[in-house]
C-alpha cells in the first residue's frame, strides 16, 4: 500500500494531506500512440488498486482519449 503523504514518490505531502488524499491510482489519456493526458483517481484510503480497478480505469482513459479526438 502507498500512503500519498508519506511516499517518496509524491511530491505534494502537504496538498495531500490537506486534501484528505491518501492514494492515487494514474493511468494515461491517449490516443492512437500519443500520450494527451492523465487521469487520476483518487482515494481517501491507503489502499491498493486491484487489476480490475487498474484496467476499469484503462478503459476510461481510452475512451475519453477518444471523446477528446472527437471534439478537436
Amino acid at each position: 500500500m502507498i500512503n500519498t503523504q508519506k511516499d517518496i514518490h509524491t511530491v505534494y505531502h502537504k496538498e495531500a494531506e490537506a486534501e484528505g488524499i491518501r492514494s492515487v491510482l494514474a493511468v494515461p489519456i491517449s490516443f492512437r500512440e500519443d500520450v494527451i493526458g492523465i487521469l487520476r483517481l483518487l482515494s481517501s484510503d491507503i489502499r491498493n488498486f486491484s487489476a480490475a480497478d487498474i484496467n476499469f480505469a484503462m478503459a476510461i482513459a481510452d475512451q475519453t482519449g477518444i471523446a477528446i479526438q472527437r471534439v478537436l
